[in-house]
């Protein structure tokens, strides 16, 4: 009976550390239509002058490309038989994401068009680094730019990401509204991927590194823009549902730190919240049942004012699970996730790439020449 539970347990971590971004850099999917976000600044300080509120916004035009460097790193702890037992995994991403068409906004003939100011871009993964560390067992490591023979079961569909990519629409409010070629960039990634295996690994994929992540991207980047000028200490709130991979309420409040003519640093706070208990699927030790107690999220993200993309972003979260085996019996597990992303801009700007469609009314986009502090802390009160 043991035996089995350490089983279970082990698949469970392998499971967990894989599959349970909750709220934090990337998450929700976005298409499945029950998302429903709320965006609503919170009233300024009658007393301070309106002259102090600022626009945060988007700048992009159709063929700008920006590189970013995505690290995740999964702890996850429980009851061990002699004090606790901790699994870890890294996996680091270096991607672009690539403006290819921006529709006109809507004015005169197209002011009715409900996707007028929409804009399409592409995320392309150029390489990727995964390790994972479970407890008994050898550390798993890959890495796509020099990738072993055979390439480790843990790995495979990370095998499948480096030159591959899909498009997705945003919004004029920034949210994703449509997926593009999605399912065909899945089954790229599981190509080497024994057929037995690509159900868990699709799953685990699309939590990760497809559809969630991009969507949380949005939502804790690009999606965090106030919809109104705002000045330092500000606040605004985002309440969403997310239903994959675990049912969960996500509430975050957004602060503007500060704000220059380069950079907005906005502190995140966040809590999740979840009363369901679900079942793994597609694992091979059944009958494990997960229930999500409470969770919270701390991080700063710093945008360039001049892109209103985010230079460096960083979210700590952790989130407290209890979990069921087929015997009835239970025990709790702890997960945290720490997730940076980077973005190093590239030599005289932003590249501009072929297959772009033409820009209309959108300014040059100039980036910002320097990378965020390498201690990981966001730049000095000016």
């Amino acid at each position: 009976m043991q035996g089995w539970k350490a089983a279970a347990a082990t698949t469970l971590i392998a499971a967990s550390l894989a599959g349970l971004p909750g709220c934090d850099w990337w998450n929700a999917p976005a298409d499945d239509g029950e998302e429903d976000p709320v965006l609503a600044a919170e009233n300024p300080d009658a007393g301070t002058s309106a002259a102090a509120q600022q626009k945060i916004e988007l700048h992009l035009k159709p063929g700008d490309r920006f590189p970013l460097l995505k690290t995740v790193e999964h702890t996850l702890r429980q009851p061990a038989e002699q004090g606790w037992s901790i699994s870890r995994s890294n996996l680091e991403m270096l991607l672009s994401i690539t403006v290819r068409e921006i529709r006109p906004p809507a004015t005169g003939r197209n002011s009715d068009d409900p996707r007028a100011g929409e804009k399409r871009l592409e995320v392309q993964y150029h390489r990727v680094q995964f390790s994972q560390q479970l407890p008994g067992r050898k550390k798993v490591e890959y890495n796509s730019d020099a990738p072993v023979n055979p390439i480790p079961p843990f790995a495979l569909g990370y095998h499948g990401l480096k030159d591959n990519g899909f498009e997705f629409w945003l919004s004029k409010d920034n949210q994703i509204v449509e997926l593009v070629a999605f399912d065909q960039f899945l089954d790229r990634c599981l190509r080497d991927v024994p057929q037995a295996r690509q159900a868990r690994v699709r799953t685990s994929m699309a939590a990760t590194s497809g559809a969630d992540g991009i969507a949380n991207f949005v939502d804790d980047s690009i999606g965090l823009l106030p919809t109104s000028a705002v000045r330092e200490g500000d606040s605004w709130t985002r309440d969403r549902q997310v239903l994959q991979p675990v049912p969960m309420h996500c509430s975050t409040r957004y602060v503007l730190r500060r704000i220059t003519d380069e950079v907005a640093e906005i502190d995140i706070v966040g809590t999740l919240t979840s009363l369901i208990t679900y079942n793994l699927e597609n694992q091979p030790v059944h009958d494990v049942d997960v229930a999500v107690r409470g969770g919270q999220s701390i991080g700063t993200c710093i945008l360039d004012r001049r892109t209103g993309l985010p230079l460096h972003s960083k979210v700590e979260q952790s989130l407290d699970m209890t979990v069921r085996v087929a015997d009835g019996s239970e025990f709790d597990q702890h997960k945290s996730t720490v997730t940076t992303v980077k973005y190093f801009p590239e030599q005289g700007g932003a590249r501009t790439v072929p297959g772009a469609s033409p820009t209309s009314d959108q300014g040059d986009v100039v980036h910002a020449a320097g990378e965020a502090p390498a201690d990981d802390r966001p730049p000095p009160r000016r």
